[in-house]
C-alpha cells in the first residue's frame, strides 16, 4: 500500500516538474517576446489551412481584419502588407462557396516576411511555444470530448450565411447580427458553431457592444472544444482589454489637443487620433478627425496619409461611393505621390465588394503599372491573376498574369502564386479522402502529428499489395533500411510532392532516427527524431524519444501528447494488415504479418 502511494507521489512529482517550468517560460515568454499580430495571422492561417471554402473560414476574417487596422492606421506602414491582407480579407467577405487558397497565399507571404524580420531561432522558438501551449489545453480539453453529445453536423444554410455575410459588407451589421443569430438557433450541431460565434461577437466588437462581444468570447472559450477557436477568443479578448488603454490614450490626446496651437503638431495629434479611433471602430469619429487633419495643413504630406484613411473608413463601413470618390481625388491631387498604386488597389476593393469584378481587376492592373516598389508591383500583378483565376473563371487570363509575375518579379515573394494556390487545393484535396492529410498553414507540431501516420498506411499498404501479388497471407521476415526506403519513403514523398525534402533515417536497435526538412504551407522547418515502432493488439503504436524542430528539443510533454495522438489515429485506421511483430534489430526489422 505505502508503495504504491509512492509511487503515485513520485509521478505527480516527475509531472509537476515539468509542467511548472513550461507553464513559467509560457507565462513569461508570451508576455514579453511574442509578436501578437504574427500569432494572429499564423492562426488564421491554421483556419485557411483547414477551410474549403469561404463559408468554412469565418473566424480568420475577424484575424486579419484586426491585423489589417493596425497595418493601415500608422502613416508609412507596410504597403505590401496592407496589400495582402486587404485581398486575403476581401476574399473572406464574398460567396461562403468560394474557395480560400489565394487569401491563404497572400497571408503566407505577410507571415513568411514577418517571420525573416523576426529571424528563424526566435519564430522556431515561437512555434515551441505555441506547441507547448496547445498540447496543454489538448489535454484540458479532453473532458469536453468526452462529455460532448450529439453527433455534430456540416450543414448549415449557406443562403443565410451568403446573405449574413453581404450585409457585413455593406455596413449592415445589425440585419447581420440578426442572422448569425438565427442561424445559431437553427443549427445546434453546426461543428462551425464556434466560428458562428465568434463572427458574432466580432460584430459586437464592431459596434463597440464590448460587453456583448466579450460574452461572446467567453462562450467559446468555455464551450468550444477547438483549440483554435478558444485561441481567437483569447487573442480577441486581449484585443477588448487593449481597446481600454486606447479609450484612455484618446482622452489624453483630445486633452493635448485642446492645449496645442501650432498647425503642425495640432495635424499630427488629430491624425494619431484619428487612427486609434479606427482601431476602436469609431469610424465616424476618426472620418471627422482625418478630415481635420487633410484640412489643417492641404499641402503637407500627412494630409495624403489623413485623406487615404478617410477614404478607408468609408470604405470599411460599406460608404463605397464615398470611398471611391475620395481615392480617385487622391490620385488626381498628387499624382507622383507612391500611395496612389495603394488608392488604386483600395479602389479595385472597393469594386470587389459590390461584385464588379472586370471593374475591379482593372484597378488593380493600374495599381500595379503605378508602383514604384517592385514587391508591391508584384503582389497586385498576382492578385490580379487570381482574380481572373476564381472570380472571373479565366484561367488563360490568369495564366499570363502569373507568368507575368515569374518572369518580371523572379526574387518576389508571390512569384510562384500560382503553384502555392495548387499546393494548397491539393493539400486539401487529400484531407477529404484519407486519415494522412498533411494541413498547410499550420504549427509544425500539427504537420508531424498529422503526417506519422502516413507512414504506417504506406507501409501496411504496400505490404499487403506484394502479398496479394504473390498469394501468401501470412509474411515473416527481415526488412532493411533500403526497404523502407523502397516501401514507404518514396511513396510518402510522392504523395504528398514538395512536403518533405533531405529524408535521411537510421534503423538502430531501439528505434527509427532520422531527419528532414519539413514544408508546412510555405515555410520550411528542419525536424528530427527518434521513434520506436511495436506491435500491440496487431497495430503499430508509436513511441516518440526525441524530437528537435529548428535544432530546438521538443519537451517530454509535448512528445508524449503527440504520440498519444498519432496512436489514437492508428487506432482508428483500417489497415489492410495484422501486424504481429515489429521489432528493430541491428539495421533491420523483424517483422511478422498477416492479411485480414
Amino acid at each position: 500500500m505505502e508503495r504504491r502511494v509512492w509511487r503515485r507521489l513520485r509521478f505527480y512529482i516527475q509531472t509537476a516538474s515539468i509542467l511548472v517550468p513550461l507553464a513559467v517560460f509560457l507565462v513569461v515568454y508570451n508576455r514579453v517576446v511574442v509578436d501578437v499580430n504574427l500569432q494572429n495571422l499564423k492562426l488564421s492561417l491554421r483556419i485557411l489551412g483547414r477551410a474549403d471554402a469561404v463559408g468554412k473560414a469565418e473566424a480568420a476574417m475577424t484575424l486579419i481584419d484586426q491585423n489589417l487596422l493596425y497595418s493601415v492606421g500608422p502613416a508609412g506602414g507596410d504597403a505590401s502588407e496592407v496589400a495582402a491582407l486587404q485581398y486575403a480579407k476581401g476574399v473572406l467577405n464574398s460567396d461562403p462557396r468560394r474557395m480560400v487558397e489565394d487569401a491563404q497565399t497572400m497571408v503566407s507571404t505577410v507571415v513568411a516576411k514577418r517571420i525573416e524580420e523576426r529571424g528563424g531561432f526566435v519564430d522556431t522558438l515561437d512555434d515551441l511555444n505555441e506547441g507547448v501551449r496547445e498540447a496543454i489545453q489538448r489535454v484540458l480539453l479532453v473532458p469536453r470530448f468526452v462529455l460532448q453529445t450529439g453527433k455534430l453536423s456540416d450543414q448549415v444554410d449557406v443562403e443565410l450565411l451568403s446573405q449574413a455575410v453581404r450585409y457585413e459588407r455593406l455596413g449592415e451589421l445589425l440585419r447581420a447580427e440578426r442572422i448569425y443569430h438565427k442561424l445559431l438557433d437553427q443549427h445546434k450541431n453546426y461543428r462551425g458553431r464556434g466560428d458562428l460565434k465568434l463572427r458574432l461577437g466580432y460584430l459586437y466588437h464592431r459596434q463597440r457592444s464590448f460587453t456583448s462581444a466579450e460574452k461572446i468570447y467567453r462562450e467559446v472559450l468555455k464551450e468550444s472544444p477547438d483549440p483554435v477557436e478558444m485561441g481567437i477568443a483569447r487573442q480577441l479578448l486581449a484585443r477588448l482589454k487593449k481597446a481600454q488603454r486606447e479609450s484612455e490614450e484618446i482622452k489624453a490626446l483630445e486633452k493635448k489637443l485642446n492645449q496645442t496651437v501650432v498647425p503642425e503638431q495640432r495635424q499630427q495629434l488629430v491624425f494619431d487620433l484619428g487612427v486609434l479611433q479606427m482601431q476602436l471602430f469609431d469610424f465616424d469619429g476618426a472620418v471627422r478627425s482625418f478630415k481635420l487633419s487633410a484640412d489643417a495643413q492641404p499641402a503637407a504630406p500627412l494630409a495624403a496619409h489623413a485623406q487615404f484613411r478617410r477614404a478607408w473608413c468609408l470604405k470599411y463601413t460599406g460608404q463605397y461611393d464615398d470611398s471611391v470618390v475620395l481615392f480617385e481625388e487622391l490620385t488626381r491631387l498628387a499624382p507622383g505621390l507612391s500611395m496612389n498604386a495603394a488608392a488604386q488597389a483600395q479602389i479595385a476593393d472597393a469594386y470587389r465588394s459590390t461584385g464588379r469584378y472586370e471593374a475591379a481587376a482593372e484597378a488593380l492592373e493600374s495599381a500595379a503599372s503605378q508602383a514604384q516598389d517592385q514587391a508591391l508591383a508584384a503582389m497586385f500583378t498576382a492578385q490580379v491573376g487570381s482574380m481572373h483565376l476564381i472570380d472571373l473563371n479565366d484561367p488563360e487570363k490568369a495564366e499570363a498574369y502569373f507568368r507575368r509575375v515569374e518572369q518580371s518579379f523572379p526574387a518576389s515573394s508571390v512569384s510562384s502564386v500560382k503553384q502555392s494556390i495548387q499546393q494548397f487545393q491539393a493539400e486539401k484535396a487529400l484531407t477529404r479522402v484519407k486519415t494522412e492529410r498533411l494541413e498547410a498553414g499550420v504549427p509544425v507540431f500539427g504537420w508531424i502529428e498529422k503526417s506519422m501516420p502516413a507512414f504506417v498506411e504506406v507501409f501496411a499498404s504496400r505490404l499487403a499489395g506484394y502479398m496479394k501479388g504473390v498469394g501468401e497471407t501470412e509474411v515473416r521476415r527481415k526488412l532493411t533500411e533500403k526497404d523502407f526506403k523502397e516501401l514507404v519513403v518514396r511513396r510518402v514523398q510522392e504523395k504528398f510532392p514538395g512536403q518533405m525534402t533531405d529524408v535521411v533515417f537510421d534503423i538502430e536497435p531501439d528505434g527509427f532516427k532520422g531527419s528532414m526538412s519539413v514544408r508546412v504551407g510555405m515555410m520550411w522547418f528542419p525536424v528530427a527524431g527518434k521513434a520506436k515502432l511495436t506491435a500491440v493488439d496487431g497495430r503499430l503504436h508509436v513511441e516518440v524519444s526525441e524530437l528537435t524542430v529548428g535544432h530546438i528539443p521538443a519537451p517530454e510533454a509535448l512528445r508524449t501528447i503527440l504520440e498519444t495522438g498519432v496512436n489514437e489515429t492508428l487506432d482508428q485506421t483500417d489497415l489492410p494488415l495484422r501486424i504481429e511483430q515489429f521489432e528493430t534489430i541491428g539495421d533491420g526489422v523483424n517483422v511478422h504479418v498477416k492479411l485480414k
